[in-house]
């Protein structure tokens, strides 16, 4: 099975805490990766999020990316980007999802790798 070298989960501008906060679910398939992105909320809020994915193998480099507006209500939480990509043996894969609030400002960051 492949393994997770790193996840840096929800890197923020200040706490760890911090709300609101965006994670990734990464899904093994039958010959490839499902990689998902999911925003959570304890307090209402708007903005945008951003996944983005770059995998390299010996098919090459394939890279994608995703975004969604969001509003969320108090204790709300949305799947907000979706991507699946082929991953066989000896691929690696990059995913970065970015949490912008209304102005646009970058508030929450988390990466995931896989080998």
């Amino acid at each position: 099975m492949r393994a997770i070298l790193a996840l840096l989960s929800a890197v923020f501008a200040g706490s760890a805490l911090a709300d609101p906060q965006i994670s990734l679910k990464a899904t093994f398939e039958e010959g490839a990766v499902r990689v998902q992105a999911h925003v959570a909320a304890k307090t209402a809020f708007k903005g945008r999020a951003k996944l983005t994915l770059e995998r390299s193998g010996a098919s090459g480099l394939s890279k994608s990316s995703q975004g969604s507006e969001i509003g969320l209500d108090p204790n709300g939480q949305a799947p907000v980007a979706t991507v699946r990509v082929s991953f066989a043996p000896g691929d690696s894969l990059t995913a970065n999802a970015e949490l912008m609030n209304a102005n646009g400002d970058v508030i929450a960051v988390t990466t995931l790798a896989l080998d």
